[in-house]
């Protein structure tokens, strides 16, 4: 488990040796935002191989927008609909090798 006080520099840690397929993550964490945790992750070796999926509680279509930039691959809204995550992910699983962005243009509440 991580520290709510410590989550960016042991979850870009983690996903360095874990190298997990998925990471859900917040934006507004404690020692820094998720804008900045995802960009440090993607540039790890390995890093650009992770589905990052920003969940924030707020998004207006700028909320998307600097997620995506940021290196997120989407972005749910909070509170996380458990079928609308399991379906992308259903999605992604029939996609040889995941394409970045592969998910953009999807909508969400």
């Amino acid at each position: 488990m991580i520290s709510p006080q410590r989550a960016t520099v042991e979850g870009i840690e983690l996903a360095r040796t874990f190298r997990p397929d998925v990471i859900l993550m917040d934006i507004g964490l404690p020692e820094m935002n998720g804008h900045e945790t995802a960009r440090r992750i993607r540039d790890q070796p390995g890093g650009k191989n992770i589905l990052l999926i920003a969940v924030p509680g707020y998004g207006q279509e700028e909320d998307r927008r600097r997620s995506l930039d940021a290196g997120f691959d989407y972005h749910l809204v909070k509170p996380l609909n458990f079928a609308e995550l399991k379906n992308k992910l259903s999605e992604l699983r029939a996609v040889p090798e995941k394409p970045r962005r592969f998910l953009t243009r999807a909508k969400t509440r």
